[in-house]
Order: structure tokens, then sequence, then C-alpha cells
């Protein structure tokens, strides 16, 4: 708060410095940019806000190079800018400089918990002590999961799974998947060495060898006079069977 206010005005910059120094020893400080009047003086507003600085002064540089140089030069003092640059004719520059109090003319130091929009997780990021904290705070969980094999912790980047993690596969899927070569996978699935696992024999659930000729005999639905005359010798005994003279 504002219990005191004045305006200092006077020509020339050093005049104006000299007064300065006994506005700053009575406790005021700079409000604001130097204002420059028509008739060659200049002014500045000074007020008490009970926050004395220690010391202020208003830089003369012509310029823009310079004034960037000087700037620095000033900064590295500890002395912060107070207002805005004033430009004037001829490229000269003034602007006020201050050292200690608030910085300038601020409310001093400023905690998370004075931040009256602020939520309760953009202060505790505010004041988060480190990274993982931060994270804790906006509840960034993939950020910061342990690797494991948990319902809470991740997988490793180079997992691969096995037959055994395919949570849906059967006994016969993971075997056809960890057959060593074909023949192996033609074992899960019961395939023989062709299309099929049937074996050579005679029965109905096996299959007839490639150089499977039938007799007469294997002929269902031939009667015996048929076998018989499939069976005959030559001509003469099938004319014979037939009754061919």
């Amino acid at each position: 708060m504002i219990s005191a206010c004045k305006i200092i005005s006077t020509d020339g910059i050093d005049r104006l410095n000299t007064l300065l120094l006994l506005a700053v020893a009575d406790g005021f400080s700079p409000h604001g940019s130097i204002i420059p009047i028509s008739n060659g003086d200049l002014s500045i507003v000074m007020v008490d806000t009970g926050t004395p600085i220690d010391e202020c002064k208003v830089i003369e540089v012509y310029g823009m190079v310079r004034l960037n140089e000087l700037l620095g030069d000033v900064a590295i003092a500890g002395y912060y800018p107070v207002g805005r640059v004033e430009s004037l004719p001829g490229n000269k520059f003034l602007v006020v400089v201050a050292k200690g109090g608030d910085s300038g003319g601020g409310g001093g130091d400023i905690t998370s918990a004075q931040i009256t929009d602020a939520t309760d997780t953009g202060k505790a990021v505010l004041t988060a002590a480190n990274a993982g904290a931060a994270r804790t705070a906006i509840g960034a969980g993939t950020s910061s999961l342990a690797i494991g094999t948990t319902s809470t912790t991740a997988k490793a980047g180079d997992y691969q799974p096995t037959a055994a993690n395919i949570s849906d596969a059967t006994a016969v899927g993971r075997s056809v998947m960890t057959a060593a070569d074909a023949a192996a996978a033609r074992t899960a699935i019961g395939a023989g060495i062709g299309n099929s696992n049937l074996v050579v024999g005679t029965s109905a659930t096996q299959a007839k060898a490639g150089n499977y000729q039938p007799t007469a005999a294997n002929i269902s639905d031939a009667g015996a006079f048929g076998r018989q005359l499939l069976q005959a010798a030559d001509q003469a005994a099938a004319k014979a069977l037939l009754g061919i003279a």
C-alpha cells in the first residue's frame, strides 16, 4: 500500500539523480517511468510503500546497442529497471533503475497459496520438490511405472511373449507355435506324412495302399456267376460258363 507520494522534477540527469538519492533516503521508491517535460525538465513519481529500496538512479545512453550493454551491466550489479525505457530525440534513451526493495514496485514475494485462481493440483505442481512429485501431483502414472509383470507395472520395452502368454490359445495351438519343424507341427494336429494321419490297412479306419488292385471277391455287389466269369482262364472257359458252343 502507498502511504506517501511525490513528484521529483528538475533539469539534467545529474541533478535528478541527486534528488533521487535524497528521496530514497526518505523511504521513497520510483513508481513508473521517467517523464520528459516539454521545457526540458525530467520528472518521476516517487512513492512510499513501506518497502524501501537501497538505491535508485536514472541512466542515460545513446544507441540501442549501448542501451542493451548498459542494462546488462546494471543487472549484473543487482539493479532492475523500473517502468519503460524512454526514447528521446537523437537516439537517446533514459531508464530508471533501482536496487533492493520489492524489485520494481511489486507486492513482495508471492506464495502458491496466494494465487486465487490456482487449483490444488496447480499449487501442488508449483511446490513440487522434484519431477517425481510433479508427476504424482498430476497423476502421471505411466511416466513413473516400474518395470514388472503385474497389473500395476509396465512390461519392458524388449518384451516378447511366449506361446504360454497367449491367453486364448489352446494346447494344440501352442504346440503348433512351438513345433521344431514341419513334422512336429503335423504331429501336433494329427496330420500324417501327406494330408492325413491314416495308416495303410484294410479296415474302415485305414487307407488302402497306393498299389492296391481288387480281386473278383472284392466286388461287393458281384454274384457268384459274375465272379466266376471274371476269373475265367480264357475264352473257352468263359464260353463254357455262358453255355456257348
